[in-house]
Parts: structure tokens; C-alpha cells; sequence
């Protein structure tokens, strides 16, 4: 019977290769980038008013620094945007907010949020149910 054992450099080779997976993928934008982040969906209701579903629809600015997040309306002063509050991700990438959205606080829950990029653009997809239950889809695109 012949038993081959590799060397030690071969293990230092492989363990030099995982080390360097590992970090090419640390080093990936995620949802912890820091940044502005412009939300919206396609159609809806805008300030009482019915806009087309073939219009885009900005309904709040979401802001990441660090594992923390606010959400603001566009125009909104610094000082008037409140507390940052912390967030997770599980291990299947799935953004867990700790608090409620500001500008969501007629939904009656908010589901799964995904990373995602898009064309090169980070972003983040929240899923939540309207005060009726019925599912929408927001779209984030971090701003340049």
C-alpha cells in the first residue's frame, strides 16, 4: 500500500488559498456598507395621490453606518432624523432591523430584507405587508 503525505508547504499553500477566499469575500460590499440608500417602488400613492405603475416612487432615504440604520424623508434636518439602531445578518444573508421603519408605521410587518447588487449598485430589497396584508416589494439603491 502506498500512503502519500503531503507536505507541510502544501498545507501552508491550501491554508494561504482559504485565508485568501475568505477574505476576497470579507471584503464584498454588504448590507453593512456605509451610505445613503434612495427607496422606493414602482406606482402607488404618493402624499394622498395616485401615481402610474410605470413611475418610480422615492418614499424614504434609509442610511447604514456601521451595523446600525435611520430612515428619513428626503429634506428632513439632521438633527430631527432620530436614533441609529443596530441590525443583523443571519446566515443566509437575511437583514434583521431591530426596530420598526418611521416612514412604515402603517404596515402591519416587515419580512425578509436581502442584500443584493445590481449592475454594479448595492442594494436592498425589503419585503413587508401593507395595513391590509398584502405584499410589497421596496426597492434601496445606494446613492453615489
Amino acid at each position: 500500500m502506498n500512503i502519500s503525505i503531503p507536505s507541510p508547504s502544501r498545507f501552508f499553500l491550501a491554508f494561504i488559498f482559504f485565508a485568501a477566499c475568505l477574505a476576497a469575500r470579507a471584503a464584498e460590499p454588504g448590507p453593512e456598507a456605509d451610505g445613503v440608500y434612495s427607496c422606493g417602488n414602482v406606482g402607488g400613492y404618493k402624499g394622498g395621490e395616485f401615481v402610474a405603475a410605470s413611475k418610480y416612487i422615492e418614499l424614504v432615504k434609509l442610511e447604514l453606518r456601521g451595523r446600525t440604520y435611520q430612515d428619513y424623508k428626503e429634506g428632513t434636518a439632521i438633527e430631527k432624523r432620530g436614533e441609529f439602531s443596530p441590525f443583523t445578518v443571519d446566515a443566509e444573508g437575511h437583514i434583521k432591523w431591530t426596530n420598526r421603519f418611521t416612514f412604515l408605521s402603517h404596515v402591519s410587518s416587515v419580512g425578509t430584507s436581502t442584500y443584493a447588487v445590481q449592475n454594479g449598485t448595492p442594494s436592498i430589497v425589503i419585503n413587508y405587508s401593507d395595513n391590509k396584508r398584502n405584499p410589497v416589494v421596496m426597492n434601496c439603491t445606494k446613492e453615489k
